[in-house]
């Protein structure tokens, strides 16, 4: 069997259609789909070519494309399952902003951060928001609560293919989650004390590193 003909790549095929967006034309790479080439590709490299893994959460891409000089070669991708809109939340609870201290797995340790989460279908970014803060910090929004849209951010253009949202959020009140997801803590700090930890390194965590730059700025400071 030809490996234009394998699950892998007919699974690819069919996410440029489902999601053209993710597959647009470009003078710098452009993506090469063409049989004989991505034949010729597999057989001289070894390589796999394709949508090759799949779980709930991620989906990983390999990309043949070719750049300028005519050079064609293996890119991967890793692109998020749903099209809905994963968000990095900025929670604000009595003038303080509200972190948690978990566990990562891909680092092997614990990190401060700002709660965030996956996409989900059909919930706009100021719901996931909402879905995410009650998981996460067992959060409850007042009638006045202000939601708001900052951005967006992208983690790591080299290889993520999704952008999240930076969604600000008043919090009335919240509750400890130890144990959910791996979660050891929830922590209140002002701004300065935010500010002092990312000095001190004590927050490394990109997302949140982010969208603090993103909210900060938003609010004239």
């Amino acid at each position: 069997m030809k490996y234009t003909e394998t699950e892998a790549w007919k699974s690819y095929i069919d996410l440029m259609q489902q999601r053209p967006q993710l597959f647009l034309p470009s003078e710098d790479l452009a993506i090469v789909t063409d049989p004989a080439l991505v034949e010729d590709y597999v057989v001289r490299t070894g390589r796999k070519l394709g949508l090759v893994y799949k779980s709930p959460w991620n989906m990983m891409v390999v990309d043949l494309v070719q750049n300028k000089k005519g050079e064609i070669f293996s890119y991967d991708r890793l692109i998020a399952t749903s099209t809905g809109t994963p968000v990095v939340t900025v929670p604000v609870y009595k003038g303080r902003l509200i972190l948690i201290k978990q566990y990562r797995h891909a680092i092997r340790r614990t990190q401060y951060a700002f709660p965030r989460g996956f996409g989900e279908d059909g919930l706009s970014a100021e719901e996931n928001a909402r879905k995410e803060l009650r998981e996460e910090i067992g959060a409850s929004f007042g009638q006045e609560a202000e939601i708001r849209l900052l951005g967006q951010v992208t983690s790591d253009s080299g290889v993520t293919s999704t952008g999240i949202a930076v969604v600000y959020c008043e919090i009335s009140s919240y509750e400890e989650r130890v144990g959910y997801e791996e979660i050891q803590e929830t922590i209140l700090l002002t701004r300065e004390e935010l500010e002092d930890w990312i000095k001190q390194g004590r927050i490394d965590d990109g997302f949140t590193l982010a969208a603090y730059s993103v909210f900060a700025l938003s609010s004239g400071s």
